[in-house]
């Protein structure tokens, strides 16, 4: 027995933002996965193919070797990271990986010697960074711009009664969690029935379920809008 809803802690320890440690620790995996490999290949290829320029330093083995499984590892972190931290959105490491390629390329350029395609590359690759990183940004804003007219939504809207109509999956199989998208169905002011779909993160330990209730938010002036209406159940759970 507890004076605690077991559902709601589990729902809060699942949506529970993650650290800083973890957030540093994913970044830090995919920049030395980029500088392993973007320093790694250049250094061991630079010199051609000719066995008596093939002499690379033992680092560029390391780093060719150990900067893939580095990169997978931060991704599968950084793609956990995003599905609970709506702030964070894959962007921001992708841009990390392609600036410890450009920095590791750039470097290999500088020892091969006179190498201006492999600096080039390099510079390329932090460009590329560049990019993913305002996309990052800009991303980030619309999020909350988005999040700004939701409450808005919540604040000035009428407030109805959902019902999820097609929980949008059948089983889970290996994951504990799905990405789908869930229908739900309301009512408005004018008795007119109404559906709208949105994309959820489905957890097996809290399973989305075929007529289950949550609250809505409309526009009263404008029910059909799609984007002034807020699903509590969806806006817990969205990507």
């Amino acid at each position: 027995m507890s004076t605690i809803d077991p559902i709601a802690a589990r729902r809060a320890r699942l949506n529970r933002p993650p650290g800083v440690g973890r957030v540093s620790l994913a970044l830090m995996l995919l920049f030395a996965g980029g500088a392993g490999m973007g320093y790694g290949w250049p250094r061991m290829f630079g010199g051609g193919m000719e066995p008596e320029s093939f002499d690379p330093p033992a680092l560029a083995f390391v780093g060719a070797l150990a900067g893939l499984p580095l990169a997978i590892a931060g991704f599968i972190l950084w793609a956990s990271i995003a599905l609970k931290a709506r702030h964070l959105g894959l962007l921001y490491g992708i841009a990390a990986w392609w600036t410890g390629a450009g920095i590791g390329v750039i470097t290999a350029g500088r020892q091969i010697g006179d190498s201006p395609i492999v600096t080039g590359i390099g510079y390329g690759c932090l460009v590329i960074a560049a990019i993913c990183l305002i996309g990052g940004l800009n991303a980030a804003r619309g999020r909350r711009a988005r999040r700004a007219g939701d409450h808005q939504t919540k604040r000035t809207g009428t407030v109805t009664t959902a019902i999820v109509s097609d929980k949008g999956y059948s089983v889970f199989r290996e994951s504990d969690r799905i990405f789908t998208a869930v229908t739900f169905s309301f009512t408005d002011g004018g008795n007119t029935q109404r559906w709208v779909q949105r994309r959820m993160v489905v957890h097996a330990a809290t399973p989305v379920v075929d007529g289950q209730q949550t609250r809505l938010w409309y526009d009263p002036a404008d029910p059909g809008n799609d984007k002034k209406i807020v699903v509590e159940l969806a806006d817990e759970w969205s990507l």
